[in-house]
């Protein structure tokens, strides 16, 4: 059995939800596909076909599109993502021939950030989970999912245990997994990914590690959704605590990734 990383996390808010809207054919449809597209994410990435413009555009580029795709192909095929109810689980298995190889878990990681990025965008829910490494098996069929993880445990306790606010624990032994990792060049390709909070618990950051046309999209709509969330929910202590949290993370991430403070203004999450 080999290693797996395996992330566990919730969507906190879920439980209101389904009391307030149990009833609601056209919500609960709306809400169960946005989860079904999140959760097929890798298989859709593998369906994409490029253009022969496309790839000539990124073979100028990069000289390697097409094998670049294959890599991609193959470590898409190790991620799994899950849907238990409100909680996502993310498998990755490490091939003994992969293990040092920090794209797999770049790509695994960048899966992890774009489909919470996107259930926050879509519903203005918050998330909070753990991550962990060790022996994972999992076995899935119509009718069952069959976990049976270190792994997920030691993930499923950090989220709950530890957790509390809205953001993405790791669990030390990925810690120094991920610190052992051979480095790439000075702009390390998996410190990115991660920073460390004032409680000195390491985490995962929500949003990527780039700015784009797309990435201002959806930042939109998170600071959108958000805003609504919290207004929808002022006199709810729990819910405005975790929101206001989630504010000081987004407001603070925006400026590191964006230079232009007219765009961070635009951005800022103002919950009044």
């Amino acid at each position: 059995m080999n290693d797996s990383i395996v992330a566990y996390i919730d969507i906190l808010g879920y439980s209101k939800i389904v009391e307030e809207h149990y009833g609601n054919d056209e919500m609960i449809k709306g809400f169960e596909e946005c989860l079904k597209w999140q959760v097929q994410i890798c298989d859709n990435l593998q369906k994409i076909k490029l253009s022969k413009e496309q790839i000539e555009h990124i073979t100028k580029k990069k000289g390697i599109a097409r094998e670049f795709k294959k890599e991609e192909k193959e470590n898409l095929s190790l991620i799994k993502v899950r849907l238990i109810s409100d909680s996502l689980i993310f498998s990755l298995e490490i091939p003994e021939d992969k293990k040092d190889d920090p794209k797999l878990y770049s790509l695994y990681f960048t899966i992890i950030q774009t489909v919470c990025t996107n259930i926050i965008s879509h519903t203005g829910l918050p998330l909070r989970g753990g991550i962990s490494i060790g022996q994972h098996y999992e076995s899935a069929s119509a009718n069952s999912l069959f976990i049976f993880s270190k792994a997920y445990l030691e993930a499923y306790q950090l989220e709950n245990k530890k957790g509390g606010m809205p953001r993405i624990l790791i669990h030390k032994n990925l810690s120094e997994f991920i610190n052992n990792q051979p480095k790439q060049d000075e702009d390390d390709l998996l410190s990115r990914f991660f920073f460390t909070d004032d409680q000195g618990e390491v985490l995962l950051h929500f949003y990527h590690n780039h700015f784009s046309d797309e990435v201002n999209f959806v930042l939109k709509k998170i600071k959108k959704m958000i805003e609504l969330n919290y207004t929808g929910n002022k006199e709810d202590n729990k819910i405005t605590e975790k929101l206001q949290y989630f504010a000081g993370y987004h407001n603070n991430r925006i400026k590191d990734l964006i230079l232009d403070n007219v765009k961070v203004r635009e951005l800022e999450l103002n919950l009044i």
